[in-house]
């Protein structure tokens, strides 16, 4: 017969502690938010997908849910060392309470939240202009100055400088995402300069 050998084996190990939030963009609680942004959080460490869903809420941790993200095959998340990139598929709605909601496991290690939250920006609305409203004897190179009630972001859409009103013959054009004839001057000013009437 064969003698039956054990040996048994003794000592004890530790377990690297999983990534802690470092910092998250937009700020936990921050207000005015651009309705465009991405949400970024950003750990101590490297960071990789587990498994489960992120969801983006309103109004609370438990609200209706704008989108789910499967952290194994969804393409608006982007895992890049120690940071996560949450982009939304749409804008988000204006003036509105979100909450990102990451449930234990679905980043390695971290065992999740879900009370960060922020608030977009209130619709903006115009409180002055330069020339003024109806003003007569204005200058053919005039810059149009407008300025917001909000810090105003470049959206989509082309904007129309017409002649005799609102429905008049085009002057000109300018694509409000890429024309170079607006501009931005401090927190609320978009400046357009046209090419003359």
């Amino acid at each position: 017969d064969f003698e039956k050998q054990f040996v048994k084996l003794g000592g004890n190990f530790t377990t690297e502690a999983g990534p802690t939030l470092s910092s998250v963009s937009p700020a936990d609680g921050a207000v005015d938010i651009q309705f465009n942004s991405n949400i970024v959080f950003t750990f101590n460490k490297n960071i990789r997908a587990g498994s489960g869903t992120i969801t983006l809420r309103t109004a609370s941790a438990s609200g209706s849910i704008v989108e789910s993200y499967d952290v194994s095959s969804s393409g608006r998340l982007t895992f890049n060392n120690n940071t996560l990139t949450i982009d939304p598929t749409n804008d988000l709605s204006v003036n509105t309470v979100y909450y990102v909601v990451i449930p234990d496991g679905a980043i390695g290690g971290y065992s999740g939240i879900n009370d960060y939250n922020f608030t977009t920006i209130n619709l903006a609305s115009i409180t002055g202009y330069n020339p003024a409203h109806q003003a007569s004897n204005v200058t053919q190179s005039q810059s149009i100055v407008l300025t917001f009630s909000a810090a105003p972001v470049r959206g989509s859409g082309t904007i129309t400088l017409r002649k005799g009103s609102s429905s008049g013959t085009i002057l000109e054009s300018m694509d409000a995402a890429s024309s170079n004839r607006i501009s931005f001057s401090g927190n609320n000013k978009p400046n357009a300069k046209h090419g003359g009437w």
